[in-house]
């Protein structure tokens, strides 16, 4: 079994710039995780990454300009 594999069958579009979706992620993460995730943008290759380490989960968002 491979635990480790990368899943891109997951696309969603949404209609809001990467700032808005991060100032909501921390939103999320303050008032129902605890600050229990670490998101860390990285504007220069489009995407943010989330991560929880006590739970060895990492979630990476990309984003496309159509």
């Amino acid at each position: 079994m491979n635990l480790y594999k990368f899943n891109d069958m997951t696309d969603h579009d949404i209609d809001v710039s990467p700032g808005q979706f991060i100032e909501e992620l921390n939103q999320i993460n303050y008032e129902v995780f605890d600050k229990q995730f670490d998101i860390k943008p990285n504007f220069d290759k489009q995407n943010v990454t989330l991560a929880m380490d006590s739970q060895n989960l990492l979630i990476k968002f990309k984003f496309f300009e159509i």
